[in-house]
């Protein structure tokens, strides 16, 4: 899983970088979504694995934009 980082504001351009790469997803919390008539899940809370350096790379990020999470192609594990 890869950690994207996206924020636009009004006066300047949309702007997205990636954080973290190759990170792993232990758990993932979902609930019914506000439509119920959909059989889907909706996921609430993803729990990463990551370092406390990796830690201090999203803390001060979180609340100034989007985090998203990208699926990595499964045989690529590299960091770059």
């Amino acid at each position: 899983m890869d950690v994207i980082f996206s924020k636009s504001d009004k006066d300047q351009l949309a702007e997205a970088k990636i954080l973290l790469q190759n990170i792993l997803v232990r758990a993932v919390e979902r609930q019914l979504p506000a439509n119920e008539n959909r059989m889907e899940l909706v996921p609430l809370i993803v729990t990463l694995e990551v370092t406390p350096e990796e830690a201090l790379v999203l803390a001060p990020v979180k609340e100034s934009g989007f985090i998203t999470l990208v699926l990595r192609p499964k045989r690529d594990n590299d960091k770059k």
